[in-house]
């Protein structure tokens, strides 16, 4: 240690390596260490809570099913009245059902054995297992919130466009691919109907 503080050439430098040169001054200096090493160990932990905590609020947005749908109709009326043709268009989507969601949970499984012997010795075993599964819940803003693993979207039940155009059987096919395209449906779901 004392050939480090010689090669640097600094006197505190030399000082210091010949102080930790003595036993009982590399203990202090490696509980030093150590102490240093849980401080930082303790800070970023805080930190990094900090951005965790943020990134589950921002996961925590949902929208309603009428908000939903209203936003669909008003994405393909933007679409759909783009279409040469097609003129003056109002969209109507209708959903199968509101959002799903899929919670975490944890499965705990109990079985029991038992033996049983019958008058002539025979034995039969008999084995009987239950099950419980339990939502997750963590603390929230609002108390206990169970932790959302999936975001299902509502399932498209049929969309219905009314427009000027709709006359020319070209622009109605046109507008019956871009809706199933857009959202993923089979065209027996769209209704393309002239506006009167």
């Amino acid at each position: 240690m004392e050939k480090i503080g010689e090669i640097i050439g600094n006197d505190k430098v030399k000082k210091f390596f010949s102080s930790v040169s003595k036993p009982e001054n590399r203990v202090k200096l490696i509980l030093a260490i150590g102490l240093a090493a849980i401080i930082v160990i303790f800070l970023s932990d805080y930190f990094t809570g900090n951005t965790k905590q943020t990134s589950s609020e921002s996961k925590s947005y949902s929208i309603s099913y009428e908000d939903y749908s209203a936003q669909l109709e008003a994405r393909l009326t933007e679409m759909i009245s783009s279409v040469d043709g097609a003129g003056e268009t109002k969209v109507m989507v209708t959903l199968e059902c509101g959002t799903e969601y899929v919670y975490a949970s944890q499965q705990k499984t109990t079985s029991a054995m038992s033996e049983n012997s019958d008058a002539n010795g025979k034995k039969s075993r008999d084995e009987k297992s239950t099950g419980e599964e339990n939502i997750i819940l963590i603390d929230g803003d609002k108390g206990e919130e169970p932790i959302i693993l999936k975001e299902m979207t509502p399932t498209i039940a049929g969309v219905v466009v009314v427009c000027s155009g709709a006359d020319n059987a070209q622009v109605k096919q046109r507008i019956v691919d871009i809706v199933t395209t857009a959202l993923g449906t089979s065209s027996n779901r769209v209704c393309v109907t002239l506006m009167g």
